[in-house]
């Protein structure tokens, strides 16, 4: 597989480098923004922007207890989508507790 970042380091201008290194940031900087603005965060997020698509359908308005349970459940998907992404680090984790747990007590004896 050819590597992008390798061909642009090799180039021999640095006028090349720092171009290719500035766009990786802005790009990085972009994502971290995107998943800012995934949050439910109210003015923060796009929720307002479903509930205006959702009173176009019904040709209702959505009432406060539906927006304050549809938050919630965009809570719960937020942390279990995060909880999910961590599961593979959960058991290193405990084994990283239990091994200074089992040093401070070995230490006190």
């Amino acid at each position: 597989a050819i590597n992008p970042k390798a061909s642009v380091e090799d180039g021999s201008t640095w006028f090349v480098n720092k171009l290719y290194h500035f766009i990786h940031k802005m790009a990085l900087v972009s994502f971290v923004v995107a998943g800012v603005n995934l949050l439910p965060l109210p003015y923060l997020d796009g929720s307002y922007l479903v509930f205006y698509i959702i009173e176009a359908i019904t040709k209702k308005k959505p009432t406060r207890r539906i927006k304050a349970r549809a938050l919630a459940g965009l809570f719960f998907v937020f942390y279990l989508s995060v909880m999910i992404a961590n599961l593979d680090n959960v058991p290193r984790y405990i084994d990283s507790r239990v091994k200074k747990l089992q040093d401070f007590i070995g230490d006190k004896n």
